[in-house]
């Protein structure tokens, strides 16, 4: 994989594009939901706001020069937009009906990872792009838990394609391999964690 394809993959499997596929994903599941029409718009519309509230206030930081580059290439840059996006998720988890449950748990595991990644941030650095994968397959293990339901081709899908986000990140030197597999770890084992110990 050469670098240019390496970005594309980056920008393609970004983690907030890898969380907005998950809950559309997850919504359109009508064997697996009884939620109301209602309270899904509205989770819907609470999730795309605050996501792109957080997308803005990271480009406006960017605008002004608190932030050197929009990619957050920069450990400053990136503890930024990671608290962006903690208070994004903060804000949906208030406004969100509590009849959501499982979206509720999936929010909960993506704000527990986004604090555990903002703390590490500050000595080094895991893959938020690999965490994202890993916490997609420990949430369809939570809901073969749950509902008995498996989702085999689901999860190949999404190992095949964190196998190549990995690549990515190794090829443009953006993360080591240890802080790829801490990244992935850490996502597949947070939402079992969350269920166990909630």
């Amino acid at each position: 994989m050469n670098n240019t394809a390496a970005k594309i993959v980056s920008v393609l499997f970004h983690p907030l594009i890898v969380f907005s596929l998950l809950y559309f994903w997850l919504i359109s599941q009508q064997s697996i939901f009884l939620y109301n029409q209602t309270a899904m718009k509205q989770t819907t519309i609470i999730l795309s706001t605050s996501m792109g509230v957080a997308v803005l206030l990271i480009f406006l930081f960017y605008r002004i020069g608190w932030i050197k580059s929009p990619t957050l290439a920069f450990q400053r840059d990136r503890s930024l937009g990671y608290l962006c996006f903690i208070l994004a998720v903060i804000c949906s988890l208030v406004l969100i009906p509590r009849s959501m449950g499982l979206i509720i748990t999936m929010i909960l595991v993506i704000l527990w990872g986004l604090e555990i990644i903002l703390f590490v941030n500050l000595f080094w650095k895991i893959s938020a792009h690999l965490y994202f994968f890993g916490s997609m397959i420990g949430l369809l293990i939570i809901m073969n838990y749950h509902l008995g339901i498996v989702h085999p081709i689901a999860i190949a899908v999404l190992l095949f394609l964190s196998g190549i986000v990995a690549m990515a990140r190794l090829q443009l030197n953006a993360h080591t391999p240890a802080q790829i597999y801490t990244g992935f770890l850490l996502g597949l084992l947070l939402p079992v964690i969350i269920l166990f110990f909630p």
